[in-house]
Formats: structure tokens, C-alpha cells, sequence
């Protein structure tokens, strides 16, 4: 059993009217879904949302989704990959910041104790 699970009777097959096009799309067919091992804060996050917009949860959880997918959000597995070449150039970035700091906090360090040494004497 997976987390998001299919209870696999479509809206049709149940003998129910089908209530608007709020997370349906062209093509696909409508399925029940459970999902499993939410925290409770993210499923009441959810409940106040869809209340505050006047939706019932399903209906607003299908919106967020759709509009997700429509969007082009990248899903999980679906973005860049650990090897992408703009991340491998992030690393270096900053890894030549890290340096020029380590540099720079040596550099204050040094002049630091010439101010105290000159102080002194």
C-alpha cells in the first residue's frame, strides 16, 4: 500500500453527479485518492485554506495541484539532477567566497595584532 493510493471507483462508476471542473482535467479520468502519513498541522493548514477560500478541501487540495501541474512546477524526481552544470558552478562560487572570507578574516586578524603591537610599544 502507498502513500497516495487510488480507491480506483471513478465519480461515474459511483453513480454521483459530477460538481464542477475544479481539479479536472481533459482526458483524465476522476478517482478517489487517500492520502496517508500527513502531519495533522499540514491537513489543518489545508482545511483553513480551503475554508478561507469557500472551497471544500478536495475540491481546494485538486486546485493546488492542478495549478501546480499547470505551472510546471518541477515535481519530486522530476527536477534538476545532483549533477546539473549550474550547480556545479554554484559550488564553486562559493567556494572562491569561502576562500577570498578566509582570506580576508586572516588579513584582519594580522592587522589587528600590528594595531596591538603598535599600541603596546
Amino acid at each position: 500500500m502507498t502513500d497516495l493510493q487510488t480507491v480506483g471507483n471513478t465519480v461515474g462508476e459511483r453513480g454521483l453527479a459530477e460538481q464542477g471542473n475544479v481539479g479536472k482535467r481533459k482526458g483524465f479520468e476522476q478517482k478517489d485518492w487517500t492520502i496517508k502519513g500527513l502531519p495533522a498541522e499540514t491537513v489543518e493548514g489545508a482545511r483553513e485554506a480551503a475554508k478561507s477560500s469557500g472551497m471544500k478541501i478536495n475540491a481546494w487540495v485538486s486546485k493546488v495541484l492542478e495549478d501546480a501541474f499547470s505551472n510546471d512546477v518541477p515535481l519530486m524526481g522530476q527536477g534538476k539532477s545532483l549533477s546539473d552544470p549550474s550547480d556545479t558552478d554554484m559550488s564553486r562560487e562559493i567556494d572562491k567566497l569561502r576562500s577570498i572570507n578566509e582570506d580576508l578574516i586572516r588579513t584582519v586578524k594580522t592587522l589587528s595584532a600590528l594595531l596591538a603591537k603598535s599600541e603596546l610599544g
